[in-house]
């Protein structure tokens, strides 16, 4: 048996939580969790959850100071544990990480050289992954949408002073999960690349119109983006990473939003580029 330990702490002003609503905010964290760590592990996206998943979560001791409750990992497949021991936890936590904040459009930053690698590895599945998770991160919400509370997870080892913040979700990136609109309509835009991250995709540019900097990733899969279009973005950053982008040789996208109900656009999606 292998575990990796981890806490959820709810930001309660009390020691308590409605009933309901956070069961089904620890039930969406276990579907979260359970589910990013079987695709990582095996390089297959589990279609659904039994008893008999490969990577299950199981809940420890409670905690006061808010409201927390302790819980592992826990790997009993032999294949799987060497796998696990392979990647080592903590990068094993920062690409389980990186897929939910993908699934949540937010930016995890840049990876380290050994999650990239991961990542990497796992690119066939990783738009399959990341729409898996969408649906239990509703669940994984529920207290925060009709309480206000923040939710944190963070992860529990020797030697840590206090656990390691590993995700950080609240009535904004419930918002992100349940009312985002991915447009079907191509817009042109001028940019300036001030980041890009070949592995993942992400970046931020600097939009000429709107003279702000803003995030991006591309509309299809990372390893299906052709070439040129990859050459371009990261040329333009290229020669721009000595000025400020407002300063900077812009280069001409396609793009599709990513937007909220009422206008907020929460991500660029880059579907072309004008060489």
């Amino acid at each position: 048996m292998m575990k990796v330990n981890l806490d959820v702490v709810i930001n309660s002003p009390k020691n308590e939580i409605d009933m309901q609503y956070g069961l089904e905010t620890l039930k969406g964290t276990s579907d979260v969790v359970s589910i990013a760590a079987e695709a990582i592990l095996r390089s297959r996206v589990p279609e659904k959850r039994t008893h008999k998943s490969d990577a299950r979560t199981v809940l420890k001791q409670s905690f006061t100071g808010s409201y927390g409750h302790q819980f592992s990992i826990e790997v009993e497949d032999r294949v799987l544990q060497r796998r696990l021991r392979k990647i080592g936890n903590d990068i094993f936590l920062e690409v389980l990480s990186y897929f939910v904040m993908e699934a949540l459009y937010l930016e995890s930053g840049d990876l380290s050289p050994e999650a990239e690698s991961v990542v990497e590895e796992l690119s066939e599945i990783s738009d399959k992954l990341i729409d898996r998770l969408k649906e239990p991160l509703v669940d994984t919400h529920k207290i925060a949408n009709y309480f206000n509370y923040d939710i944190k997870i963070r992860q529990r080892k020797r030697g840590l002073v206090e656990p390691k913040q590993l995700l950080l979700l609240n009535k904004d990136t419930a918002r992100n999960i349940t009312e985002a609109v991915r447009s079907d309509i191509e817009e042109d835009m001028d940019v300036v690349i001030v980041r890009f991250h070949s592995i993942t995709g992400n970046g931020r540019f600097y939009i000429k119109d709107k003279q702000e900097i803003e995030s991006f990733g591309f509309a299809s899969k990372v390893r299906a983006v052709k070439e040129q279009m990859r050459k371009s973005i990261s040329s333009n950053l290229h020669k721009n990473n000595t000025v400020p982008p407002e300063n900077g040789e812009f280069m001409k996208i396609k793009v599709k939003k990513v937007t909220l109900p009422k206008g907020k656009v929460i991500k660029y999606l880059i579907t072309g580029v004008y060489v």
